[in-house]
């Protein structure tokens, strides 16, 4: 192992192949606490992994519902008067809300349905 290097910075196919091997030189049961060491690792890498992969689905899933609250938003010009009473839309909401079709008071009426 490379000093300062840890076996859970690299894949478990980049480990070196004496310690994927367990050869623990003169001390026989220096290979099997490799090999317990490399298990460990292994499942720790493995969970590692299952975490990163909820995450990413976890955001997957924001981005879809981003998405779909985007697509309800109206774009583009707004309309000069009210599609649901007739009244004049004031100029600061038609340029503060874009695609906006309808007044203060209509869309107030609508968001309480």
């Amino acid at each position: 192992m490379i000093q300062g290097q840890h076996f859970s910075d690299r894949p478990v196919a980049q480990m070196p192949v004496i310690v994927k091997l367990g050869i623990g030189g003169s001390n026989p049961s220096r290979g099997t606490q490799y090999r317990k060491h490399m298990e460990i690792e292994s499942v720790q890498h493995s969970n590692i992994e299952e975490s990163e992969m909820g995450q990413l689905h976890s955001l997957h899933l924001s981005m879809n519902a981003i998405a779909a609250v985007q697509a309800l938003i109206k774009t583009g010009p707004s309309l000069a008067e009210c599609e649901d009473c007739g009244e004049d839309i004031p100029e600061a909401r038609q340029a503060a809300v874009s695609g906006c079709t309808t007044c203060i008071h209509c869309q107030a009426v609508r968001e309480r349905r």
